[in-house]
């Protein structure tokens, strides 16, 4: 580009430079770099993983907005140079079934895409389904009879914080949910009475100006959905004071539900802190602590 501009005053170049600058790519143009910028990602995580002195696997399947089942597989490995890195692997969709063998299948294909040693495979982490679990039909008793050893198996810690509130034996932690989520959903129930709970916290100056919904599907909105009902618990009381809302009102001036309320909050909130924060630096810390006592009862 210099060259062709060299006859040109320095001017006119530094004009026509920028104005090169500005032109924006057609969509073919950046659909192409982009592939080739994932291909070098692909070709360099490929490299790395090929020399890592061992590896874990997390896998999840869930359905997006399209109904489309999707299969995400990540990975944590130590590379050549002693350090602990994480990278996802792989996202395929499910055609058609999400049985452990459709899973075990697509598992293996990134296996061979990316020319992994399996015999470097040191656990596996997966959700609480049954078609990930189970010993026989599940991916985890598919995968222990297609490597013929045993590696450890366990369940994602999230999906645990999420088995703490729905414990069935535990009637006031699953009850002291299904009334913050009735509560949650009747504020968010209309618009015209969503926007008076809303000018009611910008009115009483809170430190929120609204409380999201709950869903079941993302993992983290238990702990984040009771922590702001914590949070806004007297304007809530407040309002449904306001509406009215005698059946729900009663609890929130109970105490002894109210203890439960922030017992539930306290578990999820620590759960959640613990997923969000360094989870190398949190894993490295228990393998130490746990190879420290075991040395300490030999000696």
């Amino acid at each position: 580009m210099d060259c062709l501009l060299q006859s040109y005053p320095e001017k006119e170049r530094k004009q026509i430079l920028q104005l090169v600058k500005e032109l924006q790519l057609s969509p073919a143009t950046v659909s192409s770099r982009l592939e080739v910028l994932s291909q070098e990602v692909e070709r360099n995580l490929k490299k790395e993983l090929q020399d890592c002195l061992a590896f874990s696997i997390t896998l999840d399947e869930s359905t997006d907005i399209g109904d489309a089942a999707q299969l995400c597989i990540w990975m944590r490995y130590v590379s050549s140079s002693f350090e602990v890195k994480e990278e996802l692997l792989f996202v395929s969709p499910l055609l058609q079934r999400t049985q452990g063998s459709d899973i075990l299948k697509n598992f293996l294909d990134s296996v061979e895409k990316f020319e992994l040693n399996l015999d470097k495979l040191a656990s596996c982490i997966t959700d609480g389904a049954a078609a990930m679990t189970g010993h026989q039909a599940g991916f985890i008793g598919l995968l222990l009879k297609h490597l013929g050893w045993t590696i450890p198996a366990f369940h994602c810690i999230i999906h645990q914080q999420s088995l703490c509130s729905k414990l069935k034996s535990t009637d006031e932690l699953e009850e002291v949910m299904s009334h913050v989520v009735k509560i949650v959903d009747l504020i968010h129930s209309k618009p015209l009475q969503h926007r008076q709970f809303r000018a009611l916290l910008e009115e009483i100056e809170a430190n929120y100006s609204d409380i999201p919904y709950f869903s079941n599907v993302q993992w983290l909105s238990r702990g984040a959905v009771l922590q702001r009902f914590v949070d806004l618990l007297q304007p809530i009381h407040d309002f449904l004071k306001e509406k009215g809302k005698k059946d729900l009102l009663g609890k929130l001036e109970n105490e002894v539900w109210l203890c439960d309320l922030f017992f539930l909050n306290d578990l999820t909130r620590h759960l959640n802190d613990l997923n969000l924060q360094g989870n190398q630096s949190i894993n490295q810390s228990l393998f130490i602590k746990r190879k420290s006592a075991k040395l300490s009862k030999r000696c």
